[in-house]
């Protein structure tokens, strides 16, 4: 087998779902955000999983969501920056753009007339954020009535994003909230409104409104409700004995304090392993900690196994489904988010499901 592997636990990623879905009402839809490669745990394996299960797919930019739509039937919707690359592919394959102002839905219209089509899109307005979108009613008013000039487009869904919300109560959730609502007072009835993504829909649920946008707490995180669905593990590629003060690795900073029976395994920072989580990390070998003795290396890590059972071919586990080891440990050690740590492994390529690989 490879030298790193992934392996995803879909049970964990049908609980996350129930979970999702007891929090929101029948009547709103669930958007699954599989941008960035579904945060890195490989969007095909996802939507595959998620495609009777969810009403949206979600994804940063048209390329993405080409990809998608053309293996599955699921309303797939960009929410990143519109972009006219591979604009006229996403039209064809009926894929949903969002839009930030009217110039956009102009460049829109034309590409969609030159395809005999109607496009669909979202309209993004910057409640409060301050990133993209439009910011007042006398706006969006006019954008609406310009809109409806234009034939060959149509909105369908307007929403927002909360800068905020990670406790039930935050004045700026709330601002950001009536902002949203005030602005989009006069849309039609039958548009979609949507403004809570997965941390906002734990604490301001109340704001489901149409639609509710799930990233992280499909993948397991957020909350301890959420079960982690991707695991990371890595092969042994050599086993050596050194003495104490022998140098360990790059540079002059590792150095054995006693004798050492460790291990190279193969992972790297270019399979996405933190080089900060060098420091004072550590992988699984057969459920116990190992840490780190050397820098970690672009396609290699260097690990303690003295004490350890363990031989070549085995592999160890960097990444877990459970507590000990999993995204937000790493995020927290290295001074980031799990999201970063998450995406970070998009490279490696999906090895097995609901298995477990020998550690």
């Amino acid at each position: 087998m490879k030298n790193c592997i992934k392996i995803l636990n879909l049970d964990n990623l049908q609980h996350n779902v129930i979970e999702i879905k007891k929090l929101i009402s029948p009547k709103t839809k669930l958007c699954a955000v599989v941008k960035s490669d579904a945060y890195g745990h490989n969007a095909q394996k996802i939507c595959t999983f998620l495609k009777d299960k969810v009403d949206y797919f979600a994804f940063s930019n048209n390329a993405e969501a080409i990809v998608i739509k053309k293996l599955f039937k699921t309303p797939c919707l960009i929410i990143g920056a519109f972009s006219e690359e591979h604009l006229k592919t996403a039209l064809k394959l009926n894929i949903i753009v969002s839009v930030e102002n009217l110039e956009q839905v102009k460049i829109l219209n034309h590409y969609a007339k030159s395809l005999n089509k109607i496009a669909k899109y979202h309209l993004k307005i910057d409640s409060g954020m301050h990133r993209l979108g439009i910011t007042t009613q006398q706006d969006f008013n006019h954008f609406l009535k310009e809109t409806a000039k234009l034939s060959n487009s149509k909105l369908v869904g307007i929403f927002s994003h909360f800068g905020s919300g990670e406790t039930f109560i935050c004045p700026r959730t709330e601002k950001q909230a009536i902002s949203f609502l005030e602005i989009t007072q006069n849309s039609p009835p039958s548009i979609i409104k949507h403004l809570c993504n997965s941390t906002n829909l734990l604490t301001h649920n109340h704001y489901s409104l149409d639609m509710v946008r799930t990233g992280i707490s499909l993948y397991g995180y957020s909350d301890p409700r959420f079960k982690p669905v991707m695991q990371i593990k890595a092969k042994i590629l050599a086993i050596n004995e050194i003495s104490k003060g022998e140098f360990i690795g790059y540079g002059n900073a590792h150095q054995a304090k006693s004798n050492l029976k460790i291990a190279t395994i193969g992972i790297g920072y270019a399979q996405g392993l933190p080089r900060l989580w060098g420091e004072n990390g550590f992988v699984l070998v057969n459920g116990k900690q190992a840490k780190f003795v050397a820098n970690i290396c672009m396609d290699m890590s260097i690990i303690d196994i003295t004490n350890l059972n363990v031989n070549i071919g085995d592999y160890v586990t960097i990444l877990d489904t459970n507590p000990i080891l999993n995204a937000e440990i790493i995020a927290n050690s290295c001074g980031t988010i799990s999201y970063e740590i998450l995406t970070n492994f998009k490279n490696i390529e999906v090895s097995a499901i609901n298995e477990q690989i020998k550690n």
